[in-house]
């Protein structure tokens, strides 16, 4: 396991103290229980680790550098009830990875994105959901987990490469496999840790040679069985979003903010139209790495002319993306 220091990351986004506040900040018949997000941090932290059977010390600490800076943000329904003694039943547990906070902006002069580091927490995303299922044993342990992505528009702008560009595309894509690898080498261990749900069968291998995952996890899943069948899935959380530092959701187009750190003010206001098509393509180039259809709604200024939906249909389904549908959003 990979030690982490505890450095909370505070928010940047006047909207993300307000949803923090609103939907996952714990008070307790009108006492305030979490007095700063530093607090929520710890109760959810603690509470996941609670389920391991050692290294509790160390895996809260690792929870804690993953969610206080922002890498890994958790099911909406566990931020809001881990720790407080209130249940939830949760028979489809989300997590989603930030990509905006893999990528280093420091001093030096080329920003870079860490993929080794989304893989250890795409891992850790896998692990803290199975810890779930067992803390709340109502819900049962699901087949299938949804772990998936945000703020990909935002790590791109960050690293200079267009949404729409073919170096927005191949960057995109290598999230999706990173994210794909980090959460197959989890779910093998813990298959191998707390038990096997699905056999490794012929069908599956074959996918995972095609999504070129390493040599040593195809042997490892073959020996050892996977605890779920299925891992990731990108679709929309606005709340996820929105308390992330509202950073972009999903594979969305960046929407245009008025505040975000001195550092990346310059580069994540700049507000660029989008079209169809490149949301289209950037969600097939993602896919290949993605367990369920990449089919949630494209936001759009308004509808698409009829005479363009076969030709945005036609794309979509040449990339396996599922049926095509649309979220008007006058706002964008």
């Amino acid at each position: 396991m990979m030690s982490h220091s505890y450095q909370p990351s505070p928010f940047i986004d006047a909207a993300a103290v307000e949803a923090w506040d609103e939907w996952f900040r714990w008070r307790d018949h009108g006492q305030l229980r979490d007095v700063s997000i530093d607090a929520t941090w710890q109760r959810i932290a603690t509470s996941l680790a609670a389920a391991e059977t050692d290294s509790v010390n160390a895996r809260t600490q690792q929870i804690l550098g993953a969610i206080s800076q922002w890498r890994l943000v958790l099911d909406e329904r566990l931020l809001s009830t881990l720790g407080t003694g209130r249940g939830a039943l949760i028979d489809d547990p989300v997590a989603v990875l930030n990509a905006a906070a893999f990528v280093s902006t420091g001093d030096s002069t080329e920003a870079a994105f860490d993929f080794a580091m989304l893989r250890e927490v795409a891992g850790l995303a896998v692990r803290c959901l199975d810890n779930a299922a067992i803390l709340l044993p109502a819900a049962g342990l699901s087949q299938n987990l949804r772990i998936g992505l945000i703020g990909v528009a935002d790590a791109l702008a960050l690293l200079g490469k267009p949404f729409d560009s073919a170096a927005g595309r191949t960057c995109a894509a290598a999230m999706a496999r990173a994210l794909a690898e980090g959460c197959l080498a989890a779910n093998i261990q813990l298959a191998a840790q707390r038990g096997a749900q699905s056999v490794c069968n012929e069908a599956l291998l074959d996918l995972l040679h095609r999504r070129a995952m390493p040599a040593e996890l195809l042997a490892s899943a073959n020996q050892h069985g996977l605890r779920y069948r299925q891992l990731t899935a990108i679709t929309a959380h606005p709340r996820l979003a929105l308390f992330a530092n509202n950073v972009s959701d999903a594979l969305d187009p960046m929407p245009q903010r008025a505040t975000k750190s001195k550092s990346r003010t310059e580069v994540l206001n700049t507000t660029v139209v989008v079209s169809i098509e490149a949301q289209v393509e950037l969600r097939g180039a993602m896919q290949p790495w993605i367990d369920a259809p990449i089919e949630y709604p494209i936001r759009v200024p308004h509808a698409p002319a009829p005479s363009s939906i076969s030709r945005y249909g036609r794309l979509a389904a040449a990339h396996d993306l599922g049926e095509l549908c649309w979220r008007v959003d006058a706002t964008r």
